[in-house]
């Protein structure tokens, strides 16, 4: 099995796609923020650029808040695609001491703002101070299973580790400290778009009346409400996607507590019971537990060579403990027939579960 380490090369974003009108933003996402020709857009922080230029190409009046380090993948990539975006020196934790007041149509904050945030509430407040009358906030996020898989060339690869932090000047925070710190009436209702994937929110603001919301501080009257979740097939087979990973992540810290292993088959000599790419699920022999049986498929040490392990099936067990293995496939097998029977404390596991390809995928005893 070819082991791929994740290259920076995998995650290059080409600024051709933007150039030709290309947008990264999800249906939720463009829902949720009500993108039209000539809305007044601020994106704080700026994220890598990608969805200033998506909202571009879309027809909107774009601005992008950040201190210089955070700008410069911003510049580079409009500057990539050829296409002239509006980028204001600032800090974006606090948007309404860069712009004056009712400045934007709507705000949206990427992937990430979340841990990166200093404080909730004087952010909110700052947010709504930017906002015109019936504004919106968009929030992004996602949970990190998601970022773990990845596509390379047709392939795919855990491309990121799932514990690993690529901000370590991040807070911490997570979306339940954010609803936490603002409190239910700031966070009347919310939906979750795709379990496990995003979580987008969108919010109104209205000038009627001056009471401000209890815990985030803002000075206009607020209300929630979910975006579109209507169920989709996309969103449906992502969302089985990643609950199939993280049960399969599950399964196997069991599988590994209770005494099983994983194992490919690599030879030819188990056909057409087993084929070479299958992935098997092997549980250990242990005394005191179920016994070797004949018609069992075990792994067993080779006893010519001992680094090298074998797949067979039983074929008897003789009265002195003595295993005979033999191969489906005779004519493609070395087995007792050439180096003898084996001892039964020699049998490393029983072959239980196939479990790839999917095809052909069951028990095997």
């Amino acid at each position: 099995m070819e082991l791929l380490k994740p290259d920076a090369s995998w995650f290059e974003i080409d600024p051709e796609y933007y150039r030709h009108g290309g947008s990264c933003l999800n249906l939720a996402e463009s829902e949720g923020i009500g993108v039209h020709a000539g809305q007044a857009i601020l994106v704080a922080p700026p994220g890598n650029g990608e969805e200033a230029l998506s909202f571009m190409n879309l027809g909107a009046e774009v601005t992008v808040l950040g201190d210089s380090q955070m700008l410069e993948p911003v510049r580079k990539l409009a500057d990539g695609a050829g296409m002239q975006v509006t980028l204001a020196a600032g800090d974006a934790n606090d948007p309404g001491a860069a712009f004056g007041e009712e400045a934007f149509d709507a705000v949206y904050c990427p992937w990430g703002t979340i841990d990166w945030l200093e404080a909730f509430d004087t952010w909110a407040e700052s947010v709504a101070n930017v906002l015109k009358p019936a504004g919106r906030l968009v929030l992004y996020d996602r949970h990190p299973v998601s970022s773990v898989g990845a596509a390379h060339k047709g392939l795919f690869v855990v491309g990121k580790s799932y514990f690993g932090d690529d901000d370590p000047k991040g807070h911490g925070w997570t979306l339940g400290d954010l609803i936490s710190s603002l409190g239910p009436k700031a966070w009347r209702r919310c939906c979750s778009t795709s379990f496990l994937m995003r979580t987008a929110f969108r919010r109104r603001w209205t000038a009627s009346g001056s009471a401000g919301i209890s815990a985030g501080g803002c000075r206009r009257r607020c209300c929630w409400w979910p975006s579109a979740c209507a169920n989709r097939p996309e969103e449906l087979m992502r969302l089985g996607l990643y609950l199939t990973l993280v049960v399969l992540f599950f399964a196997g810290v069991v599988c590994l507590r209770r005494g099983y292993r994983r194992w490919e088959v690599s030879g030819r000599s188990m056909m057409p019971a087993l084929e070479p790419g299958d992935w098997l699920i092997v549980e250990r022999v242990r005394r005191g537990g179920r016994p070797v049986r004949p018609g069992d498929i075990v792994l067993a040490g080779d006893p010519r060579e001992q680094a090298r392990t074998l797949v067979k099936r039983v074929v008897r067990i003789d009265e002195d403990g003595l295993a005979w293995l033999e191969g489906d496939n005779p004519a493609e097998s070395t087995d007792s027939r050439h180096f003898g029977a084996v001892g039964v404390d020699e049998i490393l596991g029983r072959v239980r579960w196939r479990y790839w390809p999917p095809r052909r995928v069951g028990r095997l005893a």
